[in-house]
């Protein structure tokens, strides 16, 4: 498990030391940085799982993301401990001072005594890809992440895939395909699946799956006077598609929910499928929620981690209704002092307890805002 997380030089975050425990929630103004914080935590295992050269490219590129006025390259170093073990594991790069390339970048890693490093110049940038899983597999499986940024609409598209045990993508692609594969292969694990979904929305009585006839653009290679040519073309292919009943209604297809029920059903899909990831950023947890299905759907949510044993999450929140269903040590407050340097505690650290003995963690939080995080 992660225990903190330091960034430093990252977007608008200077020298920021977040602490976290298997749930926490992070609380702020816009633009404080709590969205940053979870990209800058994601930016090691994206590495790991693509072509890095690739990953930083456009507003990724390394002189985006390193902090305006910044001296030196942007670094994240995580602390954590699993299997009784302490590690740490930290990310360095800095980009060229003319270009928005990659100069170097180096990976280091601590597991009880032993130490290592894998560092990489900006032309042989590709090579820590290959390299970097060097790192002892007890750091790198916590690193095995996921940022959500749920799409209803994606969420509710008819899905075709060719893959054994299909996956649900960050942005909720592949939904009607993993369901589909619950109700063929492990109907234990849809059944758990509905009952955490029915707990957030009562209305919700039962889902399926449907094959139905979907238009697939496909490029065709033509010969045109003796030139090869490639045709766009629309042909007809079977795809899944979710179906939901609600209390008083028939089958309806999944784009005719709310957007709420689909952003909750796709987060809770991501945590019953056969392979969950080790840590899981969420953007706005509560979107789409009713107040009152938040502390709910925070209830389901800790129902699976229990059962799930190892997986931990990270999320964002405007809503003090959600952050009721929290203990203050799991909730971490952001806020910038005058010189727009950001900085993060948990709401345990309040120097003043007492009110907490009456109200709840929401309402504290909403009491005294941010402007005591700032030394």
């Amino acid at each position: 498990m992660i225990q903190s997380v330091r960034i430093q030089n990252f977007r608008g975050h200077t020298d920021t030391t977040i602490p976290l425990e298997r749930f926490t929630l992070l609380v702020g103004e816009n633009g404080v940085g709590k969205t940053s914080a979870m990209e800058a935590m994601h930016l090691l295992p994206q590495m790991i799982g693509t072509n890095p050269s690739a990953l930083f490219v456009s507003s990724h590129a390394v002189d985006r993301l390193v902090r305006s006025g910044s001296v030196g390259g942007l670094a994240v170093l995580f602390d954590g401990v699993d299997d009784g073990r302490e590690w740490q594991l930290g990310l360095a790069m800095r980009a060229h001072e003319k270009t928005s390339s990659v100069m170097e970048a180096c990976v280091e890693w601590r597991v009880g005594e032993k130490v290592g490093k894998v560092a990489a110049p900006g032309p042989k940038f590709d090579d820590l890809f290959g390299i970097i899983r060097e790192v002892p597999r007890i750091v790198m499986r916590s690193r095995e992440a996921m940022f959500l940024r749920l799409d209803a609409s994606v969420l509710a598209r008819p899905e075709r895939t060719e893959e054994e045990r299909p996956r649900l993508d960050e942005r909720g692609g592949g939904l009607a395909n993993v369901i589909a594969t619950m109700l063929l292969q492990d109907r234990p694990r849809f059944e758990r699946l509905l009952a955490a979904a029915s707990a957030v929305i009562p209305s919700l009585r039962d889902i399926q799956v449907r094959r139905v006839p979907v238009d697939r653009r496909i490029e065709r290679l033509m010969i045109v006077d003796g030139q090869s040519v490639i045709v766009p073309e629309l042909t007809k292919v079977i795809a899944d598609q979710v179906e939901l009943r609600f209390d008083g209604t028939e089958w309806l297809p999944a784009d005719a929910a709310s957007e709420g029920t689909l952003l909750t059903l796709g987060l809770l899909t991501v945590l019953h499928q056969e392979r969950v990831p080790k840590v899981v950023y969420i953007d706005d947890i509560d979107r789409g929620l009713h107040p009152y299905a938040q502390e709910k759907f925070i209830a389901q949510l800790r129902a699976v981690q229990a059962a799930v044993g190892d997986v931990q999450i990270v999320a964002t929140t405007h809503s003090p209704y959600l952050v009721d269903a929290f203990e203050p040590e799991e909730v971490v407050v952001l806020a910038r002092d005058k010189d727009r340097v950001v900085h993060a505690r948990r709401l345990s650290d309040h120097p003043n307890k007492k009110p907490l003995e009456v109200l709840r963690t929401g309402e504290f939080w909403g009491a005294e805002g941010e402007a005591w995080v700032v030394p």
